[in-house]
């Protein structure tokens, strides 16, 4: 139903060819099959599973069907899935998504995730700035969304380190199926300020 909207941006450039993000020692890039390994040890952070609702992603199996997944979204334009490879550690050490993708309203959700290994030194904020600009100027989005429980408190931090504003919580909002628990979320959002 979109199609029958128009909204000037260039959304659709990143179905086309998947773009890939550098800096000097990462490769943002779409998850290949020979990273399941690494994301069995991203998501294997059972401290992530009580504030966040994560995939159970335990063996090779659930790794393969996992990126297969992401991939066949990607393929109808439905997300963007990006690995963070690590140059000196030849690896994948982290993933960013967007989902929930309104090119009407040039819109989506962003969510993110660490190998617990590489957390806290600075790599996802990297990252998502990377993403972010790519987001903004490349592809004409005005707004990117969080959705955060209100327990993940490195994820606020970085939400808010990156000039997300929070603009309200939605009650038990979540469920958790490993703490079997309603959560509540932060709604974090960052406009794009380089509209022309």
């Amino acid at each position: 139903m979109e199609e029958l909207y128009f909204n000037d941006n260039n959304i659709d450039i990143a179905f086309e060819k998947f773009p890939i993000l550098e800096d000097e020692n990462y490769i943002i890039r779409q998850p290949k099959d020979i990273d399941w390994k690494d994301i069995i040890e991203i998501y294997s952070n059972k401290e992530l599973l009580i504030v966040d609702r994560l995939p159970q992603i335990y063996d090779k199996d659930a790794a393969k069907e996992f990126i297969t997944f992401i991939r066949f979204k990607y393929k109808y334009k439905e997300r963007i899935d990006w690995s963070i490879y690590s140059n000196k550690d030849k690896k994948c050490i982290g993933l960013v998504g967007i989902y929930n993708i309104s090119k009407i309203d040039a819109r989506a959700e962003i969510g993110y995730i660490m190998s617990k290994k590489y957390m806290r030194k600075g790599i996802m904020t990297m990252a998502l700035n990377k993403v972010l600009g790519y987001l903004f100027n490349n592809l004409k989005f005005n707004r990117i969304e969080a959705n955060v429980y209100k327990e993940n408190l490195p994820s606020i931090r970085l939400c808010e380190k990156l000039k997300f504003s929070l603009e309200g919580v939605r009650l038990e909002y979540m469920y958790n199926d490993f703490t079997g628990i309603y959560m509540d979320s932060y709604i974090f959002s960052i406009l794009n300020n380089n509209k022309n």
